[in-house]
């Protein structure tokens, strides 16, 4: 259930995404278009900045929409916690959560944003 759910709240963020990644995609087949029919060294070089640029600019925004899958998914399993009455459910999220810990300190400040923001808005009841 939780892997259709991700896919969900993927899609919807290429969509919120696509726009900006597709200019940015044919910024770069122009650059591209325009260094193959030269020959200019400092033309050739600038291109190259600008092209550096963009890649930083698309990987950029792949790694939020990454981080903002992950934390959607974290929220679902914090949520299964909260609303499940059987044991197996709760220890398999529980489980899946402490995996996630495994995979990094990037997994484990994600976790610890949304658990942070989950108590603020318990404290805030």
């Amino acid at each position: 259930m939780l892997g259709s759910q991700l896919y969900v709240f993927v899609l919807f963020l290429l969509g919120q995404y696509e726009k900006s990644l597709l200019d940015k995609c044919m910024e770069l087949t122009n650059i591209t278009e325009r260094c193959l029919h030269t020959d200019d060294e400092f033309f050739l070089k600038s291109m190259r900045e600008a092209i550096h640029e963009i890649l930083t600019d698309v990987s950029d925004s792949f790694s939020n929409m990454i981080d903002m899958a992950l934390a959607n998914e974290i929220r679902l399993l914090i949520k299964q916690i909260d609303s499940s009455d059987s044991v197996h459910t709760i220890g398999s999220a529980i489980s899946n959560l402490l995996s996630l810990t495994q995979d990094g300190p990037q997994l484990c400040s994600i976790i610890a944003k949304v658990l942070i923001d989950r108590l603020k808005s318990f404290c805030l009841r």
